[in-house]
C-alpha cells in the first residue's frame, strides 16, 4: 500500500477539515498521515525535513500555499526555499507533490508564491494540484463563504469539496506516477533543527497534528543559552505561542533582536518560529523579557499573569568547513 504524508499549516491541522475525510475514503486504498504547524510559514520547512521522516513516505503533499507572504518583494527567496524542500524530500526517497489551497487575503492576479509553486512542478515536473483558480470563481460569484468560514479555513461544505478533489489527486499519483527512488539527489542538507532540550531541562511536550516536540520552559528573566557543534551557525527559534507567551530577546553573533511569540490568534497554543540572517556564531542566548505583549485577542479573554516563554527548537544553518564560526559573542 502507497504511503502519502500530507504536510501543512493550519488549514491541514484542522481537526474536522480535509485530511480526516481524505483518510477515510482512501482506507485500506493508500495510507494517509498528517503532520501539520499551523501558524508557520515556508521559511521554517527546510529546518525540519529530518523532523518530518520523509523517508517514511512513498509520497509527500504539501499544503504551504496558505501562509503569510513574506518574500513578495524578494521572490528568489520562495524559489530557493522550495527547491530546497523538494531536493530533501527526493534524497530521502519520496515524491514530493503540491496542493495550492486559497488564502482570502491573497490577490492571485499578481502573487508570487503561487507562480513560484506552479513554475516548479512544471519544471521538475512535479505533480501540483491547483484549487485557487476555482476558489477565485467561487468568491467572484459570491459563494466563497459557503466553502471558507474565514476566507482561508473551511467549512463542512468546503472541507468536502477540498477532500473530494484531494483524494481524486492522490488516487491519479499512485496510479499514474509509481514511486521510484530518488536518493541520488544531490541535497546540500544545510539546515538543521536541534531540540532546545539540548541546552536545558525538558519542562514538557506540545503536540500538534503528528508533531510532537518537548520544550524548554523560560520565566520572566530566566535564560536559556548554548553553544552549537562546529560547522553550525545560529538562525532562529521554533517555539510555542499561547496565553502565557510573550517576548524573547535573542542575542548571537553580537546582535540582540526582539522575537515576538504572542498574537491575536494566542488564545491558543501553536507552534510558530522567529528567524534571521544573523552574522555567523555558535553561540546564543535567549532571555525570556517580563514585557506585556500589544496585540489584542481576536477572542478570549487576556492573561495578564507572568509571562513563560517554551522553547521547542533551535534553527541552525551549516555553514562551512569546522572551525571557522566565531565564538566571541
Amino acid at each position: 500500500m502507497a504511503r502519502v504524508l500530507i504536510f501543512g499549516f493550519s488549514v491541514t491541522e484542522e481537526t474536522a477539515g480535509f485530511v480526516p475525510l481524505v483518510r477515510r475514503a482512501l482506507s485500506g486504498e493508500i495510507a494517509v498521515e498528517r503532520k501539520a504547524l499551523g501558524g508557520a510559514a515556508i521559511p521554517v520547512v527546510p529546518y525540519l525535513g529530518r523532523l518530518l521522516r520523509y523517508d517514511r513516505y512513498d509520497y509527500v503533499l504539501f499544503e504551504i500555499a496558505t501562509c503569510l507572504r513574506y518574500a513578495e518583494a524578494d521572490p528568489d527567496r520562495y524559489d530557493r526555499e522550495l527547491a530546497e524542500i523538494v531536493a530533501q524530500v527526493r534524497q530521502a526517497g519520496a515524491m514530493p507533490c503540491f496542493v495550492n489551497l486559497f488564502r482570502g487575503p491573497v490577490d492571485y492576479r499578481t502573487d508570487r508564491l503561487i507562480r513560484a509553486i506552479r513554475t516548479l512542478a512544471e519544471k521538475d515536473d512535479l505533480p501540483l494540484l491547483d484549487l485557487t483558480d476555482t476558489m477565485v470563481e467561487a468568491k467572484a460569484e459570491g459563494r466563497l463563504a459557503d466553502l471558507l468560514r474565514d476566507g482561508t479555513h473551511t467549512t463542512p461544505l468546503g472541507a468536502a469539496y477540498y477532500a473530494d478533489a484531494i483524494t481524486a489527486f492522490l488516487r491519479r499519483i499512485v496510479r499514474d506516477r509509481p514511486w521510484a527512488n530518488h536518493t541520488d539527489t544531490v541535497c546540500e542538507g544545510r539546515f538543521r533543527y536541534i531540540p532546545a532540550t539540548s541546552f536545558g531541562p525538558v519542562a514538557g511536550v506540545m503536540e500538534r497534528k503528528g508533531i510532537k516536540l518537548p520544550y524548554v520552559e523560560l520565566a520572566a528573566g530566566a535564560v536559556l543559552r548554548g553553544t552549537l557543534p562546529e560547522g553550525l551557525t545560529f538562525r532562529g527559534l521554533l517555539f510555542a505561542m499561547g496565553p502565557a507567551t510573550g517576548i524573547f530577546e535573542v542575542a548571537s553573533g553580537g546582535m540582540a533582536h526582539k522575537a515576538t511569540a504572542y498574537d491575536e490568534f494566542s488564545y491558543y497554543r501553536r507552534f510558530s518560529y522567529w528567524l534571521r540572517t544573523l552574522p555567523q556564531s555558535r553561540n546564543f542566548i535567549v532571555r525570556q523579557l517580563d514585557l506585556e505583549p500589544k496585540a489584542v485577542l481576536r477572542k478570549g479573554e487576556r492573561h495578564h499573569g507572568p509571562r513563560v516563554g517554551q522553547i521547542a527548537g533551535i534553527l541552525a544553518e551549516e555553514i562551512g568547513e569546522p572551525g571557522v564560526t566565531d565564538q566571541t559573542d
